[in-house]
């Protein structure tokens, strides 16, 4: 370009370059701008964009904060902004930049979608379920925005509203796989295999496995489950595969390069091995607490946590927390490396008591009443943070959630998480294998040396004896026994649980996922051996 040139002409060659697609040379000539001392948000804009095409995701989005730093109030923007937010998982922030994009612009339909669809991510499902609702009313043909809003109401079984909704969205675009995966979740919700079978091998061959991953993904996976309830095991290990490595294939930028869970447990182990049941010891009710009694419930994944969360739920003087970590920042300080696991043991009161209100602050922000109350923390994985949890609530009761290891690790991967470090090692049967092999020798050590009160709490038998489990934990938890813990299926439908039980538990008690190892036992016979001394000390039948 000519010496001299205005800023007008650097807009006008960007603007025809992304209009052609030319990213690239968009990238080009606002760099030209930018170095010649130019300013303009189009000018970051542009370099986002082509960084967003080489998927370098971060670098784009600093680039759209400078673009927002000059006009912070452009909708069009904000949305860029949101869906490279969203490419990042950073789910919160997404929420807050398509927010502040609809208060300026409010009636904007794609906007109310592309919000709706952050909050879904983010596990916000009834946030989420509002703001599809609002997309479909301010754009009535918006067929994606209905089709989302049926996943959601079929996930929460309400069945009918979802399938009205979704044949809504068919009505306007038919053949929609996201609409027809709505309609499978409904039917696999009313047993109707079959016709789930059908509507979803109708949505994958619709699909692209490259272009559409993470829809295609979803609908392999329930087709396994359609598969699954139809008996037709191998063919259903073989669509719960398929998804599997399509998420992987999805994410592999973003956690394979990060350290496998199970290695990090293996540092945990390798950094307690050493240790003196002395340097754990706090002394109990040294310190205020606002609860009547402090429950963490922890075990591994699928090992019926959320089941017993949601049976103390039921009683009138017990608060859950669903999987919400108050100890997150903390685990990251003490747990994350050497130096602060040893630290951790030598904490002074003081530094303890500012910890423990952290906690309960973090408990109160996420919408728990906890004064007097029986507070229950439900997160499978605090097994991990057990040596934090007893230095902070030497008082805390323990229940400890088994279940037999081999549904376990098959139900973590056949089972719909939201990707994280830890659920990425689901997608792998190996991967999962050992990583729960890894938690359950952590554990074994931590319960051995630290100074806990734990009771063990089977899976099976709160199936088999609901009453005479369930009553046998109240004393330990400080409870009497009330009738109302029995009705659990209506408090599950009643929460918003973020939870791959929630289904199940929606249907109340049932013996269907015990011993359910025995359909997939030749698909899992290379991590048998693995999980069978697991299998041996907690008693489970060899075969």
């Amino acid at each position: 370009m000519a010496t001299g040139i205005q800023p007008e002409q650097y807009l006008r060659d960007i603007a025809s370059a992304v209009g052609s697609s030319d990213l690239l040379r968009a990238h080009a000539i606002a760099t030209e701008a930018l170095d010649r001392g130019l300013s303009h948000p189009s000018f970051f804009n542009a370099r986002a964009l082509w960084l967003e095409e080489q998927q370098r995701f971060q670098e784009a989005l600093l680039e759209f904060g400078q673009a927002r730093a000059l006009a912070p109030l452009d909708p069009d923007l904000l949305n860029a902004i949101g869906l490279c937010q969203l490419r990042l998982q950073q789910f919160q922030d997404a929420v807050e930049s398509f927010e502040a994009a609809l208060a300026v612009r409010p009636v904007h339909a794609l906007t109310c979608f592309r919000l709706a669809w952050a909050n879904e991510m983010a596990g916000a499902y009834d946030a989420a379920e509002r703001a599809y609702e609002r997309a479909a009313a301010l754009q009535p043909n918006l067929p994606e925005a209905l089709a989302s809003l049926a996943g959601i109401l079929a996930t929460k079984g309400e069945t009918s509203r979802a399938r009205s909704t979704a044949e809504r969205a068919l009505s306007v675009a038919p053949g929609l796989p996201s609409a027809n995966l709505a309609l499978a979740i409904a039917d696999l919700s009313d047993g109707a295999y079959s016709a789930a079978e059908s509507r979803l091998r109708d949505a994958v061959a619709r699909l692209n496995s490259a272009a559409n991953s993470r829809t295609w993904a979803r609908a392999q996976g329930l087709l396994g489950d359609a598969l699954d309830g139809q008996g037709r095991f191998a063919e259903a290990f073989a669509a719960y595969a398929a998804e599997n490595e399509a998420l992987r294939a999805l994410y592999a930028g973003q956690f394979s390069q990060r350290e496998r869970p199970a290695d990090g447990v293996r540092r945990l182990i390798s950094w307690f091995a050493d240790a003196s049941r002395e340097d754990w010891l706090t002394e109990p009710g040294g310190f205020a607490t606002p609860a009547a009694e402090h429950v963490f419930v922890l075990g591994f994944m699928r090992s019926g946590t959320t089941l017993v969360g949601q049976v103390l739920a039921g009683h009138p003087d017990v608060v859950v927390l669903e999987e919400r970590d108050p100890l997150q920042a903390a685990a990251e300080q003490f747990l994350g490396s050497e130096a602060g696991f040893n630290s951790l043991a030598g904490l002074a009161d003081t530094e303890l008591d500012v910890l423990r209100e952290d906690y309960w602050e973090r408990m109160r922000e996420f919408g728990l009443e906890v004064n007097g109350k029986v507070v229950v923390d439900k997160h499978p994985l605090n097994t991990l943070k057990l040596p934090l949890i007893a230095k902070l609530f030497p008082g805390a009761k323990i229940l400890f959630a088994m279940r037999d290891p081999r549904d376990v690790v098959l139900s973590c991967f056949r089972r719909h998480f939201a990707l994280n470090p830890a659920t990425f090692a689901f997608l792998q049967l190996t991967e999962a294998a050992e990583f729960y092999d890894q938690v359950m020798h952590v554990a074994a050590l931590f319960r051995r040396t630290l100074p806990l009160t734990v009771r063990e709490v089977r899976y099976e038998d709160v199936a088999d004896q609901f009453e005479a489990t369930v009553r046998a934990l109240c004393p330990f938890i400080g409870i009497e026994w009330s009738e109302t813990m029995s009705d659990f299926s209506a408090t599950a439908g009643a929460l918003s649980i973020h939870s791959p039980s929630a289904p199940q538990l929606r249907r109340g008690l049932s013996q269907e996922s015990i011993g359910r190892w025995r359909n997939y036992e030749e698909q899992m016979a290379p991590i048998l051996p693995l999980l069978q001394p697991w299998v041996d000390r907690f008693g489970y039948t060899a075969g």
